[in-house]
């Protein structure tokens, strides 16, 4: 197991104990070592993750490998973009709005709700139980996954896309695109 350590912004010292006396700046990471010595780990194997929660707005943000991005209740995202190994999960309450999920990236309306979400090649959005999707456009080879108790509406399968319902999910309002 490795314990990822991320230093605030103007901290001084390592988090760590190893010593080193300086400032920090956000993207910088540790890790423990074996040689007593502080490693850098290069920045696109961070984990970064962002929790929008009640009454905050996040507009944007873009999510690479193992970064994930939590829409707690009456917190809003507009435009995500997901990219490979980011996910962004939507709960009860939460909103995101022109969200697009790229290759590899995954976005979960868990209770919450998602619109005008664009799922590319590769990308897939699960609706889950109590979660409403609603305007989302599948392009080839995009795939949108409804679970019991979930709801897509308006959904936009192109040629290529896929739509899957489970029973218990809900659609309405579909329609084929190429």
């Amino acid at each position: 197991m490795v314990l990822w350590v991320r230093p605030r912004e103007g901290q001084t010292g390592s988090p760590l104990g190893f010593g080193d006396d300086r400032t920090w700046s956000v993207g910088e990471h540790w890790t423990p070592s074996l040689d007593g010595q502080p490693p850098t780990v290069p920045k696109e194997t961070a984990m970064t993750t962002f929790n929008v929660t009640s009454g905050v707005t996040s507009s944007g943000i873009t999510l690479n490998y193992a970064d994930s991005l939590f829409v707690f209740p009456a917190g809003t995202a507009i435009s995500t973009t997901v990219n490979s190994g980011g996910t962004e999960i939507v709960y009860y309450g939460g909103t995101a709005s022109g969200t697009t999920v790229n290759s590899g990236g995954a976005e979960t309306v868990f209770g919450g709700s998602a619109s005008g979400t664009t799922v590319n090649s590769g990308g897939i959005e699960f609706v889950s139980p109590g979660g409403i999707a609603s305007g989302t456009v599948l392009s080839s080879g995009g795939i949108e996954f409804v679970s019991p108790g979930g709801i897509a509406s308006g959904t936009v399968l192109s040629s290529g896309g896929s739509l899957i319902i489970l029973p218990g999910g809900t659609q309405s309002g579909t329609t084929l695109s190429g």
